[in-house]
């Protein structure tokens, strides 16, 4: 029997952003860090950065199970939070769902309709405007 690699962060980040792709929420992959003497992004910024229905800031920083934030992602995640925007930190695709579902339902948004995700083994299902739906190690699909 073949034995399934654990998942890695940059597995979540990649079903995360198909997620919010299907869902129409406008969202990127956000890089930051240093390179030689040149630094870019914003030191403890989140993953993945966009922009909720309602104009919102968001932020979803992504943990692999086990994994946990670092002082400067706390603070950025505090002072997103002080102006508005919506910061969360994540291990699955069911936890942004459970999250993201929330705000859109406090927003009075119509992406906020819909089963939520349920998660299997190594996947996700669910069903995404009115489409039965599935995200695992290679991202999410309609079935």
């Amino acid at each position: 029997m073949r034995q399934i690699s654990p998942i890695t962060e940059a597995d979540i980040q990649k079903n995360v952003l198909e997620y919010l792709t299907a869902m129409g929420i406008k969202a990127w992959r956000n890089n930051s860090g240093r390179r030689g003497r040149v630094s870019y992004g914003h030191k403890g910024s989140g993953d993945i950065i966009g922009c909720l229905p309602n104009g919102r800031f968001l932020s979803i920083e992504i943990k692999k199970p086990g994994g946990s934030e670092s002082k400067d992602q706390i603070n950025f995640k505090e002072e997103i939070k002080k102006n508005n925007g919506l910061a969360i930190v994540v291990k699955s695709v069911k936890e942004v769902d459970e999250k993201i579902r929330l705000e859109l339902i406090r927003q009075k948004s119509p992406l906020a309709g819909g089963p939520p995700f349920k998660e299997g083994k190594n996947k996700c299902k669910g069903i995404l405007y009115g489409k039965p739906c599935h995200v695992n190690r290679k991202g999410l699909s309609n079935i």
